[in-house]
């Protein structure tokens, strides 16, 4: 298959797939690994709040619970729950620079 069709699978640009597989990829790969697991290897996490789910489902789960949005009570509670789960890891905070 092509990089495009496999970066559509992954919810990834081709763009980011291109740099994985020629090893230029300078973010974590930790994530875009647990991400290939989750889609084309099946893997699972047991998830406190939902149960099992695919460990891409759960990455996008984290992903949104970065940040509080009202509306969406499942979303409220995701937010709350993976906050609490030893699998989410906050965004690295950016220092302001006075330069």
């Amino acid at each position: 298959t092509s990089q495009n069709k496999v970066a559509a699978r992954l919810s990834l640009s081709g763009a980011t797939v291109s740099q994985v597989l020629h090893n230029n990829y300078r973010a974590r790969l930790d994530a875009v690994e647990e991400r290939v697991r989750g889609v084309f290897m099946n893997a699972l996490v047991a998830c406190p709040a939902l149960g099992t789910m695919p460990t891409q489902v759960c990455q996008d789960w984290r992903s949104k619970a970065a940040v509080f949005r009202t509306g969406n009570p499942l979303r409220n509670r995701m937010y709350r729950e993976c906050h609490r789960c030893p699998r989410y890891r906050p965004a690295p905070e950016v220092a302001d620079d006075p330069a």
